[in-house]
C-alpha cells in the first residue's frame, strides 16, 4: 500500500492501523528480511496524523493525473478537477 500525505510525502507499507490520532503504518514485506527483532510481526514504519492524511491507495494503483495534494499545484483549487466553461 502507498499512504500519500497532504505535503506530499509518500509513504509504502504493508498494512496499517486507524486509531484516534491517525494512521499507524507497519513494515512492507522487503523488510521482513532487514526486521531488528526475531519476530514474524512486520515493524511500525511510520505514523501520519489525521490531518495530514489525503488518501490510501494499494499497490499498483496511481493517483488520478492531473489531482494535486492540498496546497500543491493550482493555487486556490481544491483536489478535484474545476468544470472548465463551454464556448
Amino acid at each position: 500500500m502507498q499512504v500519500y500525505c497532504t505535503d506530499g510525502t509518500v509513504v509504502d507499507c504493508a498494512r496499517y492501523e486507524v486509531n484516534e490520532y491517525g494512521l499507524v503504518l507497519y513494515g512492507t514485506e522487503n523488510q521482513q528480511e532487514r526486521e531488528r527483532y526475531d519476530t514474524t510481526d512486520s515493524q511500525q514504519v511510520g505514523f501520519v496524523p489525521h490531518d495530514r492524511l489525503w488518501y490510501v491507495l494499494p499497490e499498483g494503483v496511481t493517483p488520478q493525473a492531473g489531482l494535486s495534494a492540498p496546497g500543491q499545484g493550482q493555487s486556490g483549487a481544491g483536489t478535484r478537477p474545476q468544470p472548465q466553461p463551454r464556448g
